[in-house]
């Protein structure tokens, strides 16, 4: 249990978003210091945008070794890190909180951890329309792994506040060698566009995508967030026959970076992916 660890030598890491209390980053990690007899516990603490900072200061106060960084605040933390790792710059927003002789350290695993996932994917039958849905932290860090892995397609950007998506569209176009590898796409180019890799990156419902989207070709549909049933996106997408995957691996390989980067130890993964999965009453 995790009250056995709890001593006075134990040391404190956790996560803060707002909301927060869905997050399964407790059990992964929680599981990974049991399964090593580290003596540390993980924690989540919902605090609100206008209170983030003091919150981050008050976490160096206390001595918590290290934070994950979560919606809506990934990209404020960029700002309020004292060193922050080329890979956070590149992508505009920081998923992890090392705190380190006296500094605010911050780095980004989420596009590692999407990476990963894309492995476990049929990612063979991608051709050279991707589309990315949303346009903050999460398609920032989205984005950069796919225009790693991909430099040769084209990579599309829908977002409800089209400043927005344009904004990430020239960051990203200036970032990769490939000229407007990145584009803008509107609601009715979507509708004659045939992508074969969609991600979806806004917690929202259903009717906030339009169908047709799965209407006109078959392929590969990912959503960064999990749930313990498909979400509203991949349901829609697997109803068309899309293979569909959420947020479950990227999560767990996103984690296993940032427990490295606080302990330099590396996370017992398949151990922590029984324990989730069975949390979650999954099968593997």
């Amino acid at each position: 249990m995790i009250n056995d660890w709890i001593t006075g030598t134990t040391t404190l890491y956790g996560i803060m978003g707002y909301p927060v209390s869905h997050s399964l980053s407790p059990i992964i990690h929680n599981t990974a210091f049991q399964h090593l007899k580290i003596t540390s516990c993980y924690v989540p603490w919902n605090v609100f945008p206008e209170k983030f900072e003091t919150a981050l200061r008050g976490a160096q106060a206390l001595g918590i070794k290290g934070l994950n960084i979560t919606i809506p605040h990934k990209e404020t933390a960029l700002y309020l890190c004292d060193t922050v790792s080329d890979e956070a710059r590149s992508i505009g927003a920081v998923n992890t909180i090392v705190f380190s002789e006296n500094l605010i350290r911050g780095y980004n695993t989420d596009a590692y951890g999407f990476s990963q996932a894309l492995q476990t994917c049929n990612i063979d039958q991608i051709n050279n329309n991707i589309l990315i849905l949303g346009a903050g932290g999460g398609a920032r860090a989205v984005a950069y792994a796919l225009g790693n892995l991909f430099p040769e397609s084209a990579i599309f950007i829908s977002n409800r506040t089209a400043e927005k998506a344009n904004k990430l569209v020239e960051h990203f176009n200036n970032m990769f060698v490939k000229k407007n590898l990145f584009k803008l796409v509107t609601a009715s180019d979507m509708k004659t566009i045939q992508f074969s890799l969609v991600v979806n990156t806004i917690p929202t419902q259903s009717e906030h995508f339009d169908e047709q989207l799965f209407k006109r070709s078959t392929g590969t549909a990912i959503d960064i967030a999990y749930s313990i049933n498909d979400t509203p996106f991949l349901s829609m997408a697997k109803k068309h026959q899309w293979i569909i995957s959420d947020g479950l691996e990227m999560l767990l390989f996103q984690a296993a970076q940032s427990f490295k980067l606080w302990t330099n130890v590396d996370m017992p993964t398949d151990a922590v992916r029984r324990a989730l999965y069975s949390y979650i009453g999954r099968r593997l």
